[in-house]
């Protein structure tokens, strides 16, 4: 994976000077980090950081597919600065632990989601580290405020091959940098990954 994005960025990046980034010190380091990776999420996630350290929004890397869909059952949007469910999934864990459109949502596993970060969000949990669980901090429309515990629906499903694509509901089967295409609004939602706890959070 980490050959094949160097490899993507090398000869397919706008900016040679990758917004001056040492790219290749930067290669290093997560060669070095994938050494010692715990497991594939790891691996992931060292791999990822390394298209981070370039902070272009347009940039992202795109793992390879999984055979475990992971589904939230709830999506999130910004409605001007504010972050609110904007759907339930009914028959969802979400839907019974009374999460619901309109409820503001303050914390997303200890993380608050905001302009700045819920692209980074959406992404760190949908493509990096999947949950089999978050934990949401809610405020209903009411003023008053919940946490809850809730159960991502989690089954097994058959990899699809997939090649490098500009849109980024598509994911390269080895693993590619891409440049994903924009969306009018964030949104948050669920994907076809393998999954973790709620203790990780994006750095």
């Amino acid at each position: 994976m980490l050959r094949q994005v160097e490899k993507d960025l090398r000869q397919h990046y706008y900016d040679p000077t990758f917004h001056g980034v040492d790219l290749t010190a930067r290669v290093r380091d997560a060669e070095q980090r994938l050494q010692t990776a715990a497991g594939f999420n790891d691996a992931v996630a060292s791999v990822s950081d390394l298209l981070a350290e370039l902070d272009d929004s347009h940039t992202a890397f795109l793992p390879p597919t999984r055979s475990i869909r992971v589904d939230y059952g709830w999506e999130m949007a910004l409605v001007g600065d504010v972050p609110l469910v904007v759907r339930v999934e009914p028959g969802s864990d979400a839907a019974a632990k009374g999460l619901a459109p309109g409820d503001r949502v303050l914390l997303l596993n200890a993380v608050e989601p905001k302009r700045g970060n819920l692209e980074r969000l959406a992404y760190f949990y949908r493509y990096v580290r999947p949950q089999a669980m978050q934990r949401v901090a809610i405020l209903k429309p009411d003023g008053s405020a919940r946490t809850l515990d809730v159960r991502s629906a989690v089954e097994r499903h058959a990899c699809e091959s997939s090649a490098t694509s500009s849109s980024s509901s598509a994911t390269p089967s080895s693993g590619r940098a891409i440049a994903p295409n924009r969306s009018a609004r964030t949104r948050w939602c669920g994907g076809w990954r393998s999954f973790e706890t709620p203790s990780t959070s994006p750095r």
